[in-house]
């Protein structure tokens, strides 16, 4: 999140498809790394909620050091 302090939106913007992007090659790899897991939507989904809420929040507290 500290990292999102000091870029911009478009920065962000790229750095939250890249990341995200990971999370998909990841969750659609599991079964070839591991039998205990299996591709699921919903870790899917998790995950994108948990990134999203991290650049939300970075992109918020941004803003208000801004304004300050």
């Amino acid at each position: 999140m500290a990292v999102g302090f000091a870029v911009n939106w478009k920065k962000l913007r790229f750095a939250f498809v890249t990341l995200f992007g990971w999370t998909v090659c990841v969750e659609i790899a599991q079964p070839w790394f591991t039998t205990m897991r299996s591709r699921q939507l919903s870790d899917l989904l998790g995950n994108f909620l948990g990134i999203l809420v991290v650049f939300v929040v970075a992109e918020i507290v941004k803003q208000v050091r801004v304004r300050r």
